[in-house]
């Protein structure tokens, strides 16, 4: 396997994001707050918009793992609408072939840097509790457990915890 690249995404690279997003909501639908339907539903505007939004890294950042031309990890940072002093990192997913390699820790780590360099001072996040693989890569870049849980929201018998890392 060649070590990917890991970048940030350009506005032209929208079918990339809606390739590897509804992957991502096949593969493990319940690690995010979104479903398939939902998001395969989003017209082409729309992922035009997302991507945009994302390559200016204004309010929001989409870094990918790049291996032969083709994305194979993401996560997503965008400042939090509640605390504007905070950051969330989410839609972290590593498509299962690249699993165990770190790629899910290099994306977050570089989503945590642009949080970092616009100033923020903390950055959350929420993990299912099933998921130890994505807790524990969360804790090896110094997340904690803040003790806030909540239902995922399309399928409450999932419960989220949330973590924070200090920036």
């Amino acid at each position: 396997m060649n070590i990917p690249e890991v970048r940030r995404i350009g506005s032209e690279e929208w079918r990339e994001l809606r390739r590897l997003r509804l992957e991502a909501l096949r593969d493990t639908p319940l690690a995010f707050g979104s479903t398939y339907a939902s998001d395969a539903a989003l017209d082409d505007a729309a992922w035009q918009r997302w991507a945009a939004d994302a390559a200016a890294a204004t309010h929001q950042v989409i870094v990918v793992g790049v291996s032969g031309g083709r994305w194979v990890a993401m996560a997503r940072g965008s400042v939090a609408n509640d605390e504007p002093a905070d950051a969330f990192l989410t839609a972290v997913y590593v498509t299962p072939a690249w699993r165990g390699h770190g790629l899910g820790r290099a994306v977050s780590a570089a989503v945590i840097a642009w949080a970092r360099a616009r100033g923020l001072a903390r950055m959350r996040l929420h993990v299912a509790g099933w998921n130890d693989a994505a807790r524990r890569t969360y804790e090896s870049l110094g997340f904690v457990a803040t003790g806030a849980t909540e239902p995922l929201p399309h399928d409450p018998s999932v419960t989220e915890h949330e973590m924070a890392l200090v920036l």
